[in-house]
């Protein structure tokens, strides 16, 4: 509800306001996806700037009120803290922030996000030397202090109310809770898994339910994303900052495929993945940025 009060406030009670709040996120998406590649690659920039807006998963998401359409501000916010030094306040900080923050608009991405972070964060702090080492420790706690700002109006409500978010939460995991769906058997999540993440990267590119494109588009771009991935010579020191980008991007989707899988029983819902249109396209500009250049 306080999340809530603001664009209520905002729009003094308008109902079109609750619309307007996708699609000016979806916006500042734009800006700071090309700023943010703007740094280094830009003609990148441009290529994110120009797939974002035509998207059509981002036009949907951006012309109805739900809590799920501002998914994708929120992961770009935490990609862009990953890529950042683990020494920098707008590293580890940010990321630990959009991941919290992810719990108010999609508890699942919430969930996915915190466990990403630690799994890039915590092999660093522990193979940093010492001063570096400290310095790190420092900006964890700090970190961790911003993660926790977001959760204060849950923690006040779990200890008025018998930690009751808590337990649906932890059951919900272990598959006791059905809540919007059904659980599903092992089997059926591997390839459920698989197409969901592949419809949401089809639908950020092209409005179609035709299976046969959907197969030309993933035979077209996965040979192009290999090509630029493991040929050693197109990765010439200038641009390893982009070759770190898009291997983090490829950890993204890898580590969210794995843990949906195989500790996430319950039914994969849509909307889910909502922010991982930033996650296919940060990395389809950079190719393109590559190929246009080659």
């Amino acid at each position: 509800y306080y999340l809530l009060a603001i664009p209520y406030i905002i729009f003094r009670g308008d109902p079109r306001g609750a619309v307007t709040i996708p699609l000016i996120s979806n916006l500042i998406t734009i800006i700071l996806g090309w700023k943010f590649l703007n740094l280094k690659h830009p003609m990148a920039a441009n290529f994110f700037a120009i797939l974002y807006s035509i998207s059509p998963l981002a036009i949907s998401i951006s012309s109805f009120p739900f809590h799920a359409n501002l998914l994708p501000l929120i992961t770009l916010l935490f990609i862009i803290g990953l890529h950042q030094p683990g020494y920098s306040l707008i590293g580890w900080p940010l990321s630990a922030l959009s991941s919290s923050l992810a719990y108010h608009f999609e508890p699942a991405a919430g969930v996915m996000l915190t466990l990403l972070l630690l799994f890039f964060t915590i092999p660093s702090l522990i193979q940093a030397k010492w001063p570096a080492k400290r310095s790190k420790v420092k900006i964890a706690l700090w970190s961790t202090f911003l993660f926790a700002i977001p959760f204060i109006p849950q923690l006040i409500f779990e200890f008025r109310h018998n930690f009751i978010q808590t337990k649906s939460v932890l059951s919900y995991f272990k598959g006791e809770n059905t809540s919007l769906g059904g659980v599903l058997p092992l089997s059926k999540r591997l390839m459920e898994r698989a197409n969901k993440l592949f419809e949401t990267l089809v639908y950020s590119i092209l409005q179609t339910d035709f299976i046969d494109l959907k197969r030309t588009i993933f035979i077209v771009f996965s040979p192009v994303i290999l090509i630029f991935l493991f040929l050693k010579k197109t990765f010439s020191q200038p641009h390893l900052p982009l070759h770190t980008l898009i291997s983090r991007c490829l950890v993204f989707i890898i580590f969210h495929y794995l843990t949906y899988t195989f500790i996430f029983p319950a039914e994969l819902k849509g909307w889910y993945p909502s922010g991982f249109i930033v996650i296919y396209l940060l990395p389809l500009s950079l190719v393109f940025e590559r190929l246009w250049r080659i």
